[in-house]
């Protein structure tokens, strides 16, 4: 669940060709190698991550993630 203040950590998944891994997949993956406030609460998947015209990660072009992720 989302927090309503705003702080949340929000992983930008681009799975690998024919690897569709679900979001609680992820969760369980990161709770058994990261610290607990490291893992996020929100995981997004995108085709490929917004670059800028510089070759830098677009942030402003981030999708936000929704209240089910």
């Amino acid at each position: 669940m989302l927090s309503p203040s705003g702080d949340n950590l929000v992983a930008y998944c681009v799975p690998l060709d024919g690897q569709h891994p679900t979001p609680a997949a992820l969760r369980e993956f990161c709770e058994k190698r990261l610290a607990d406030y490291m893992v996020p609460t929100a995981y997004v998947m995108l085709g490929a991550l917004p670059i800028t015209s510089n070759g830098k990660l677009d942030r402003r072009a981030l999708p936000s993630p929704d209240a089910d992720a």
